[in-house]
């Protein structure tokens, strides 16, 4: 199955998760349905939504509630890049301004304050115990992350498994979730539900390593933000890593000087840039990423051949071809 099908397929219900976030934005504090409809009309594929309609879809899982648990996912993401572009001082998200360049910082840790909040409200309505746990648990994880990966800011030995434990908490514990909460309210079997959470969390790790790779090799226009943009943070991600971890002695203390920089110049970014393609580190990540997508597909073994099932490989295919 190929990625535009999948996509096809499952856009009316996708709208229908759009219209349950859309419907909940409404507030007699304009400001929260103003930047809730801007990052919404700003792109971005709903994969984590998308998830748990396939999730769904695996389990048998048709309720309505669906809509409401994928809205949840898509609720606790929206806060955290409100959070993130905060600290990081973005100014582009996804090709367009970030939202705290437009309303200001305090405007939006509170936006995305409430948006934790109603992703909490929300699910005090499955009345699940299981459910309020991994949402509060993947929401806990993603915060960890983002310290984690300030105590790592411009730290040259940073190792690969340090790396995995970052991107693990910011971005796939909630992929996971994404998986796990259809699941859970289908109420299956424990190895059906660990398969589905095992192939959120490989799915969220090859993501993130493809996005981190992207930093260095894709234009702006397609990146939607600073290529390079890790590196002036001094955020050491796999590229750099592997980087590091095949250099010679020279280039990788010429890669540790450029890392330490306080302010990098046009001619850093090239000269690293240069580096991952003179070690071929571009292949190298994407055979990490890929062996992830792998594992994330062996976690499906639980299930039986299928549509939906189909439909997962081609996403979790989908995520290490992409814009590449």
């Amino acid at each position: 199955m190929r990625i535009e099908t999948v996509w096809k397929t499952f856009h009316p219900d996708l709208d229908r998760v759009e219209a349950e976030i859309r419907h909940h934005l409404h507030s007699d504090a304009a400001i929260i349905p103003e930047v809730g409809a801007y990052l919404l009309e700003g792109g971005g594929k709903r994969v984590r939504p998308l998830l748990s309609l396939l999730a769904a879809r695996l389990c048998g899982f048709e309720r309505e509630s669906l809509y409401t648990l994928a809205a949840i996912v898509e609720y606790l993401h929206t806060a955290s890049l409100l959070h993130d572009d905060v600290v990081d001082m973005a100014q582009l998200r996804r090709g367009h301004a970030a939202a705290n360049s437009i309303w200001g910082n305090q405007v939006c840790v509170l936006v995305g304050d409430y948006f934790y909040a109603m992703a909490l409200h929300l699910a005090v309505a499955e009345d699940s115990l299981e459910i309020m746990e991994i949402l509060s648990a993947a929401t806990a994880y993603m915060v960890k992350g983002e310290l984690l990966q300030m105590a790592h800011t411009k730290d040259v030995q940073t190792n690969r498994a340090q790396y995995e434990g970052i991107i693990t908490c910011k971005t796939a514990n909630l992929m996971a979730a994404a998986c796990a909460l259809p699941a859970v309210a289908a109420g299956v079997a424990e190895p059906l539900k660990e398969g589905l959470r095992a192939f959120g969390r490989h799915l969220g790790i090859a993501f993130q390593m493809v996005d981190d790779t992207l930093d260095y090799v894709a234009d702006e226009e397609r990146l939607g933000k600073l290529v390079g943009k890790d590196l002036m943070e001094g955020k050491v991600t796999l590229p750099l890593i592997l980087l590091l971890q095949e250099a010679t002695a020279a280039d990788r203390a010429r890669v540790g000087e450029i890392i330490l920089k306080d302010n990098l110049e046009p001619h850093d970014l090239q000269e690293v840039i240069l580096l991952l393609g003179r070690y071929e580190i571009l292949d190298a990540c994407l055979a990490v990423s890929g062996d992830h997508v792998r594992q994330a597909k062996e976690a499906l073994a639980p299930f039986p051949e299928s549509e939906a099932r189909a439909a997962c490989f081609a996403l979790a295919d989908y995520v290490v071809e992409r814009d590449l």
